[in-house]
């Protein structure tokens, strides 16, 4: 039998209070072709190497690495290691959407896509825009194992971030043109119908998050900072 691979990931979930101030979500097109319908997953990325090293964690605030073990639950996980967790969030966020969640909150966005679109160190980003991530603007949510055919084995956690008003329409102008916001029920309802297909791990997020009817009330619950 071969052996299982095993990869980290990070997954986010953006929120952003929808009409009466229901919750919605960013999701995005999916790989997977499904023979009808659309496939939506979150915002995903894997944990790197560099995500954990020391200078790049020097550039993080709101969270330390023993608080992060504790958050998680995992007592085999090395701080450092869980703390990572979050930064390749943070990461992945800037990388995809050109989105900085950090402090101070100002950044030159133009800079921050030309390094998505480029080979130049995050940490190296962080540094010449004098910014931090802030690590707590990311509430943790939940936890998935995935195997796929070829026996690799993703470990993701799933975490929440709840956008301020400029982030959003940075969001917007990403240029990515196969994403939505949508309520976490009415995505309920497509796949009810047969018009959306989700992956059990999304699916299950997104019935717990249905149980919100207002962002105020996710925020009080998961006590999302913003």
């Amino acid at each position: 039998m071969a052996e299982i691979v095993r990869n980290y990931a990070s997954g986010i979930i953006l929120i952003r209070p929808g009409l009466e101030g229901q919750v919605e979500v960013y999701m995005v097109q999916g790989q997977r072709k499904p023979s009808y319908g659309d496939y939506l997953e979150f915002l995903v990325s894997p944990v790197r190497k560099s995500d954990f090293e020391n200078t790049l964690l020097k550039r993080c605030r709101g969270l330390s690495p023993v608080e992060a073990r504790q958050i998680l639950g995992s007592s085999t996980l090395k701080p450092s290691h869980a703390l990572s967790y979050w930064v390749a969030g943070i990461r992945g966020i800037s990388e995809q959407l050109g989105l900085l969640i950090s402090v101070p909150g100002r950044f030159n966005q133009n800079t921050v896509r030309r390094r998505a679109e480029t080979s130049v160190d995050f940490k190296v980003l962080l540094e010449l825009q004098g910014l931090r991530c802030d690590l707590s603007r990311l509430q943790y949510f939940s936890h998935w194992l995935t195997e796929s055919k070829d026996q690799q084995l993703t470990d993701t956690r799933y975490f929440l971030a709840f956008l301020r008003p400029d982030e959003i329409s940075i969001c917007e102008s990403a240029g990515r043109t196969e994403h939505c916001w949508i309520n976490p029920e009415r995505a309920l309802e497509l796949v009810r119908g047969g018009s959306l297909k989700l992956a059990f791990s999304t699916f299950a997020m997104i019935r717990k998050l249905a149980d919100f009817d207002s962002c105020h009330s996710l925020m009080n619950h998961y006590r999302v900072s913003h």
